[in-house]
């Protein structure tokens, strides 16, 4: 079994069990190491998209020929997201919005189910403005969009009532005061907020 990173290979230590699962984990540690996040995955050939690799974890790596690792400098993922991060915020806030407004016009099923989907919105934005605060604006700007998104996983499956008031008097506030800001200070060329 070849383990290769950005084409070259890399022997594994034997510590690292022989399962997949623990190869991709070392190969993203050492990685990480060196200043690089990996960014694609192929296995035997075939790419492995992110959310598919648990179901490699416990495959035994004499099952497989090669493991080939894309990377990219930690700096130049952070710098890409930063560049995406207003816009995303934006249309985050905006999604949120709109269910506030269905919650408010009669569509409260509608309202709710919308109120489910931003999760999946919440969680990269959470990641991306940790990351942003972290190697671009050195704070932690993550908190308010942290403290919206566990509101959020309240409020979802949750009453109707108490869901639309925590949008309009709490999340959306929040979330719109931490866009301009982080924006602002973007804008700036990363200076601290």
């Amino acid at each position: 079994m070849r383990l290769l990173i950005d084409g070259r290979e890399v022997p594994i230590p034997e510590g690292v069990a022989p399962k997949v699962g623990a190869i991709l984990k070392f190969a993203e540690e050492e990685s990480w190491r060196k200043g690089r996040v990996v960014i694609a995955v192929k296995v035997n050939g075939v790419s492995i998209p992110y959310n598919e690799e648990p179901e490699w974890e416990e495959v035994p790596s004499f099952l497989v020929e090669t493991i080939e690792v894309g990377t990219m400098p930690l700096n130049d993922l952070v710098a890409e997201v930063a560049r995406d991060l207003p816009k995303r915020a934006r249309e985050f806030i905006s999604w949120l919005e709109g269910a506030l407004s269905l919650l408010k016009e009669g569509d409260p099923s509608e309202g709710m189910r919308r109120l489910s989907k931003s999760l999946e919105f919440a969680e990269w934005i959470l990641l991306a403005s940790w990351a942003v605060g972290r190697w671009i604006l050195g704070g932690e700007v993550h908190k308010p969009v942290e403290h919206s998104l566990s509101r959020l996983m309240e409020l979802v499956g949750g009453e109707e009532g108490e869901a639309l008031r925590a949008l309009e008097g709490e999340i959306l506030p929040l979330l719109r005061r931490w866009a301009e800001v982080v924006e602002g200070a973007l804008s700036r060329g990363g200076t601290k907020p």
